[in-house]
């Protein structure tokens, strides 16, 4: 009995402290769990190499993807599958572009461009400090309880009125996911991110992500390895894909799991990244 007293007294405890918090508050806690904005400033270009299972109409899909983003609204994505041939599509901020079996072209396909733009969206929504963006709204949805925490949710806006929602675990302050609707239509997408033990020159990442398109899971993906400002190439790297990159090499480094260099992450974070149950209540 005293224990459920006292458990239901550290929920009701947390919904009052979540109350005073403003929404820009919640974001700049999480933006520090992560890394801290100083870190995340630094941050001029993203190689993120994962693997990656999809479903579609037709059948399941085992992928390797590499996707290269440069700040701000750049990104390349190289996709190999056993199923397709290797296919590059890219944004460069105002076009796509498609390289399959070495034919080069601007695509005028409205999906895959929606798909590039919300791939897009997915990688800025792992920057976090885009949420603090020039004349972007943000707004305090509500807090929702589980069982072992709560999350708050909190939505915003950027100044091309593009909506998205921010979870945010009120125990640690990580990033646990977030949702936005498909340009051009209503279907909502949800985002959730799994492990964030992932620390790269200071800054925590997620090792997994899974999204569902409404109730239905869409996607799976591993990450093997992130680098930060490794990219060499300018900016017709993400136009002309037939351009390969070119990475900088790395030197002795202390490696850690995944063979990515590795910032010492916050001890206060380190012992509950190793041992406690990621997304107990999903």
């Amino acid at each position: 009995m005293k224990r459920n007293l006292m458990f239901f007294s550290l929920m009701l405890f947390s919904s009052l402290f979540a109350a005073d918090l403003s929404p820009r508050e919640i974001i700049q806690r999480c933006i520090k769990r992560h890394g801290g904005q100083q870190n995340f400033d630094k941050i001029k270009n993203l190689y993120v190499k994962m693997d990656v299972h999809s479903k579609n109409e037709k059948a399941d899909v085992e992928s390797l993807i590499e996707q290269y983003f440069r700040f701000p609204n750049k990104l390349r994505a190289e996709i190999s599958s056993m199923m397709n041939p290797p296919t590059k599509v890219s944004w460069n901020g105002k076009e796509a572009w498609q390289l399959t079996k070495n034919k080069l072209e601007k695509t005028k396909d409205p999906r895959q461009r929606d798909n590039l733009k919300e791939s897009l969206r997915f990688v800025k929504l792992i920057m976090l400090t885009n949420l603090l963006e020039k004349d972007s709204t943000l707004k305090y949805e509500k807090h929702v309880k589980r069982k072992t925490y709560g999350i708050h949710v909190v939505s915003q806006t950027n100044k091309q009125g593009e909506d998205i929602k921010i979870y945010i675990k009120d125990s640690d302050y990580s990033l646990f996911g977030g949702e936005f609707s498909w340009q051009g239509n209503n279907t909502i997408f949800k985002v959730f991110l799994d492990k964030q033990n992932y620390w790269v020159d200071g800054i925590c990442f997620p090792r997994e992500a899974r999204i569902y398109r409404g109730n239905e899971k869409v996607l799976d993906a591993k990450v093997r390895q992130i680098k930060i400002n490794h990219l060499k190439n300018g900016n017709s790297f993400f136009t002309n894909l037939k351009e390969k990159p070119k990475m900088k090499k790395r030197g002795r480094t202390r490696r850690g799991r995944g063979g990515n260099k590795r910032t010492r992450q916050p001890r206060q974070y380190k012992k509950d990244d190793e041992n406690k149950k990621n997304n107990e209540d999903d």
